[in-house]
């Protein structure tokens, strides 16, 4: 059995009760599909064997089962997992009958399937709504707890998923644009064959091969953010007021490099480690969340402090 590799080359001191600057395990178990996410309190993601839904208190409380789903034998989890307003959702496919839904489960552990269809492999939110694109027709699927799920129509296939301020940023047909609630489409970059991969506040980054780039929601002439040594994973990123979170392919094999690119001019990418079997990733104020997919030692749930990489 291949073991699960994580190289941290960072050298950070303790000082009173400062965490150490080296991957905390949350959770040794069957994690399936990598799906993470975090709220104002609590980090989530599913487990396989048996089947559930977990979270623990951030940043590092015990793991605790909020719904348990082991009587949903046929399902196989993965894709994405978002939050809104209390609620968590998830996508599995159910082996039964080949479906894959959305599901909604609240913080009291209530979960039941909010739609079904093809769903690409990003579930992002915005704090009220929560978004993915179709992928055996073209539509971007909007959830809110407080509305009926909808999925409008979309002109062409879309490739990358970001969301901010009431509505989903993707690129249609090689160009980036913003799609509203009610379906409008605003054009932000158009023919730039970039793919969104994170967004902070009112600004967007983007991917294009080893590159990380930039551009304002309102549009502009894209800014190189960093330019990194393998090719940036289109389908992750993260980004919050310091930095942009990607992973990077690693030549051959199935690990998957994480980088912490400052957002500030002149500072270098981090490279922050090495995973085996790197799934899904999520940043937080105290730092960054992944998950890395199988069964244990390979399949975890980790969290790195901010020390290693500020």
């Amino acid at each position: 059995m291949r073991i699960a590799i994580i190289l941290v080359l960072a050298a950070c001191s303790e000082s009173g009760s400062r965490p150490p600057c080296t991957p905390v395990p949350l959770a040794r178990a069957e994690v399936w599909g990598g799906q993470i996410a975090v709220d104002d309190e609590f980090v989530y993601w599913t487990e396989h064997t048996p089947r559930k839904v977990v979270r623990a208190a951030r940043p590092g409380g015990p793991p605790a089962t909020l719904a348990d789903l082991g009587a949903m034998t046929e399902l196989q989890f993965g894709g994405g997992m978002a939050t809104a307003n209390d609620t968590l959702f998830w996508t599995a496919l159910s082996s039964a009958d080949g479906q894959q839904s959305v599901f909604a489960t609240t913080s009291q552990g209530a979960t039941s399937p909010v739609v079904r269809g093809c769903f690409g492999p990003n579930l992002v939110g915005d704090g009220d709504t929560v978004y993915a694109v179709g992928c055996s027709e073209p539509r971007l699927l909007t959830i809110r707890p407080d509305m009926p799920a909808a999925a409008p129509l979309l002109p062409n296939f879309a490739a990358g998923l970001v969301a901010g301020g009431g509505a989903a940023q993707t690129s249609i047909a090689g160009s980036l644009v913003s799609v509203a609630l009610d379906g409008t489409i605003t054009t932000i970059l158009p023919q730039s064959f970039l793919i969104p991969i994170a967004r902070h506040g009112d600004t967007i980054f983007l991917a294009n091969n080893s590159q990380v780039l930039s551009v304002p929601v309102t549009g502009g002439e894209p800014e190189l953010v960093a330019d990194l040594p393998g090719a940036v994973d289109n389908n992750a990123g993260a980004a919050d007021e310091t930095h942009v979170y990607v992973r990077v392919f690693a030549a051959g094999g199935i690990e998957r490099d994480l980088f912490a690119v400052p957002r500030a001019p002149g500072r270098s990418p981090r490279f922050l480690a090495t995973v085996d079997n790197l799934s899904s990733f999520t940043v937080a104020d105290e730092g960054l969340y992944w998950a890395s997919f199988g069964a244990s030692p390979r399949g975890g749930v980790f969290r790195l402090d901010r020390c290693a990489y500020e």
